[in-house]
């Protein structure tokens, strides 16, 4: 299956060693902007100042069409450093999804994004029809490891080292029925998980693997979205699977869902879930996972929190014996916000792969992380869109999965920086 191919390869390469793995490259991340299907931004976002991209585009005469049309263009730049404490065999760091180089400066992503929102209560009030779209568009080292069947245009995720990947490709059609109906066709990043592949929604730069191995990146397909009140809303659609685009892997189709729950305004829940056979050729064993998200943002407070519960099976999926295999675990998040330059962040995981279908080793995984999310100059106009993220990492595993399958720990340390344009 194209989805599990390159990027594990690499990420798990101590796991290959300790068992047979089941490669899982290219799932989503990240929603860039998308007020309606939101995923959980954290409380240290921020908006840039200013941007290059719209006050270039601006001064070439075409701010006016912008306006005009709802037009707009949006992108960062993000560059990383990645050092493993252990001098890993292969100078591979196991189980990671983008920072599995060791010693590694990397230039992961520059993203450009083109869209036009839909407001669709607005819409609805007015009963009329709209539509939008968006292309989101990414090169640099994330993108050989996130490509869905079909789009990727290389040979292998190995080299080059920097490529281009379309990863959002979308139109969205508001129906004015009730509160509006947004009907979206096309690519689009997953609705599962907290964390996303566009770094700017994440508090760390290093992923879950939860993240990394337990749900898909990307869809392409079909979801309808309805918002019945400002607390509950729901999306249900069909999809060609698991970072399938426009080529699939067995021909079936997906179910997608989420279901949204505002309680009040300290607290939000979604459930997500998928339902679909995903392996090559395969179109009777089934994949199920089901993902809720609460996040606590206090009133009044610094403190934020965010868990992350994950539940996934595939029948005949499992390494240990050919029977269900399944895979679960939970991700905590913390963040204190100390002043406008920095927001202190802690992550707490627990992963199990049961079957050995997601990590090739039938292990429990943890994770601590402690990091900040820095911006250095917040009152700059143009420096306030510099965003630094140094963190560090303990890994801890019940078997030998890392150093070349001999070691149950190991540790690193990172850092990323993010220039919005």
């Amino acid at each position: 299956m194209f989805t599990r191919k390159g990027a594990v390869l690499a990420a798990a390469c101590a796991f290959l060693i300790a068992g047979s793995m089941t490669a899982r490259a290219a799932e989503p991340a990240a929603s860039t902007a998308d007020a309606f299907l939101g995923k959980p931004l954290y409380l240290a976002d921020t908006s840039p100042n200013a941007s290059a991209l719209n006050e270039g585009l601006d001064k070439a005469g075409m701010g006016g069409m912008m306006k005009q049309y709802g037009l707009k263009v949006s992108g960062f730049v993000e560059g990383s450093y990645t050092y493993n404490l252990d001098t890993p065999a292969g100078d591979v760091n196991p189980g990671r999804v983008f920072d599995f180089e060791h010693n590694a400066a990397r230039m992961n992503q520059v993203e450009i994004m083109i869209q036009r929102s839909v407001d669709v209560a607005a819409a609805a009030k007015a009963g009329k029809w709209d539509i939008g779209f968006a292309i989101d568009m990414m090169y640099g080292s994330d993108g050989r490891l996130i490509h869905a069947n079909g789009l990727s245009g290389y040979n292998r995720f190995t080299s080059p080292i920097n490529q281009f990947d379309l990863t959002q490709a979308y139109i969205d059609i508001v129906m004015p029925f009730g509160n509006g109906i947004d009907i979206r066709a096309g690519k689009f990043v997953t609705l599962l998980g907290y964390e996303t592949i566009n770094p700017t929604s994440n508090p760390f730069f290093s992923h879950s693997y939860s993240f990394g191995f337990g749900i898909p990146f990307t869809h392409t397909g079909v979801t309808a979205s309805y918002a019945f009140n400002d607390q509950f809303s729901v999306t249900a659609g069909l999809t060609r699977g698991w970072d399938q685009a426009t080529n699939d892997n067995n021909g079936a189709i997906d179910f997608l869902g989420q279901l949204k729950c505002v309680i009040n305004p300290e607290w939000t829940l979604y459930i997500n879930g998928t339902v679909g056979p995903e392996r090559f050729k395969n179109n009777s064993d089934y994949r199920y996972v089901v993902n809720p998200i609460v996040t606590y943002a206090p009133m009044n407070s610094q403190w934020s929190f965010a868990a992350d519960g994950l539940f996934g099976s595939e029948e005949h999926a499992s390494l240990v014996n050919g029977k269900t295999a399944y895979w679960y675990g939970v991700t905590g998040y913390v963040g204190y916000k100390l002043n406008d330059m920095v927001t202190i962040n802690g992550r707490a995981e627990w992963f199990r792969d049961d079957g050995a279908s997601r990590i090739g080793l039938d292990a429990n995984i943890y994770e601590f992380t402690i990091g900040a999310k820095i911006t250095p100059m917040p009152k700059d106009r143009w420096l306030s869109n510099l965003t630094l993220r140094p963190e560090f990492r303990y890994d801890l595993s019940n078997k030998d999965a890392f150093d070349g399958g001999t070691k149950k720990h190991q540790e690193t340390l990172a850092i990323d920086a993010i220039f919005a344009l």
